[in-house]
């Protein structure tokens, strides 16, 4: 009996309290909504059961972003060239030197003893070379230009000829004999006679000489001749002339005398 009292005072103790907790909830406002409750935070954690202090909040995940597809890490120990030198401007090849016009068209072949290219620098090179005078016979003018002269005349049947020097006078030649004091011999018409003086001067058209002179003594008379350049040379047979001189490139004979 004495075990069960403590029982049935328990038992009475729920029922008052059952009692109380229907009673309130009989007397409620079953209309009112029930009051909510506040939901923690989604990124806030419940604190471990044990008590122990919750542990830091963890740093955010952060992604650094991404390169560029199109650029590319150099790796760590890769040496980054400077930029390449910028080549300087090319050099401006000035404009290609423009050929001169072509020489006119060669000179025609010059005559057989053409003057030659040493001529003294003050006389005309055309008053220099071989020179030939007549149709009677083949008489030949040499004038050089180491400051001689020479004349020679074949008629086939005999040869005469002298020498002399020429000296510059104005656009002229003063032709001497061979001593420079005196008449000297030249051939005037077909024969050689003695004469005071002669010049040579270029003939007007270029093709020759003009040899004017005064012949020698009291009864001199001026002559005037006309040389054209080249040589000529006897046409003979038998030892006689048979015909007139012709043109030829056969070296004049030097004969000095008669």
């Amino acid at each position: 009996m004495a075990s069960v009292a403590p029982r049935l005072a328990s038992s009475a103790s729920h029922l008052r309290l059952a009692s109380a907790l229907l009673l309130a909830a009989c007397s409620a406002d079953p209309g009112a909504p029930a009051a909510p409750v506040d939901a923690a935070p989604a990124d806030v954690a419940a604190p471990p059961p044990d008590g122990s202090p919750p542990p830091p909040d963890a740093a955010p995940d952060v992604t650094p972003d991404a390169a560029p597809p199109d650029v590319r890490e150099p790796p760590p120990d890769a040496v980054i060239a400077p930029d390449a030198a910028i080549a300087p401007d090319a050099a401006v090849t000035p404009d290609a030197a423009v050929a001169p016009d072509a020489a006119p068209d060669a000179a025609p072949d010059a005559a057989p003893d053409a003057a030659p290219a040493d001529a003294p620098p003050d006389v005309d090179p055309r008053m220099i070379g071989t020179f030939r005078f007549g149709v009677e016979a083949a008489l030949n003018l040499v004038i050089d230009a180491n400051g001689t002269y020479r004349w020679h005349r074949d008629d086939c049947a005999a040869q005469t000829g002298a020498c002399g020097r020429w000296t510059r006078s104005g656009d002229t030649l003063a032709l001497s004999g061979a001593s420079a004091f005196g008449d000297f011999p030249w051939v005037v018409g077909t024969l050689a006679e003695p004469v005071a003086a002669a010049r040579v001067s270029l003939a007007p058209d270029g093709s020759g000489v003009v040899v004017r002179g005064m012949g020698g003594g009291r009864g001199g008379r001026p002559f005037e001749q006309t040389w054209t350049r080249g040589a000529a040379c006897a046409t003979c047979a038998g030892g006689m002339q048979s015909g007139p001189p012709t043109v030829c490139t056969t070296a004049v004979p030097t004969r000095c005398g008669p």
